[in-house]
């Protein structure tokens, strides 16, 4: 299942895939009051659907260990998507292994964050990743301003 909201272009959209109902409704908590639009799929076969079929989110939370499809499996295919390879992932696993984080930075994961986790530790890599992407943003303008004609 996909919890699909409208899409306004100018809210930032976040894109989670977390199959525990109590979290899904943290996530979605916390994400929604930094001001993005979230989008829900509660198993990793509706993950697949909405990475094929939407556009790309301005960020993605996936869960290692999703019914159907796991979220590794997930940010591999996310990798593999020219319009989606660019955007932060960050991945939530109970499995608290260094093979598995290992794996998910290796795939590509911007960052990695262990359940049981802290809301607020979760908001301020949020906030990080946002900031770094709008020094990004500002860096490519300035560039593009300051190239000779």
């Amino acid at each position: 299942m996909i919890d699909n909201a409208i899409h306004n272009t100018t809210t930032p959209v976040a894109f989670v895939a977390e199959d525990d109902p109590g979290i899904a409704y943290l996530l979605k908590f916390l994400l929604t009051k930094e001001g993005y639009l979230v989008h829900l799929a509660n198993d990793g076969e509706a993950a697949s659907h909405y990475l094929h079929e939407q556009p790309a989110p301005d960020l993605v939370v996936l869960d290692v260990m999703l019914p159907k499809q796991d979220g590794l499996t997930l940010l591999s295919a996310i990798q593999r998507r020219p319009e989606w390879c660019d955007r932060p992932v960050i991945m939530l696993s109970a499995i608290n292994e260094e093979n598995t984080l290992a794996k998910a930075i290796e795939l590509g994961a911007t960052d990695y964050v262990s359940k049981p986790f802290d809301p607020m530790d979760l908001v301020m890599r949020i906030r990080r990743i946002k900031a770094g992407e709008a020094a990004h943003v500002r860096d490519a303008r300035s560039t593009k301003h300051n190239a000779a004609p």
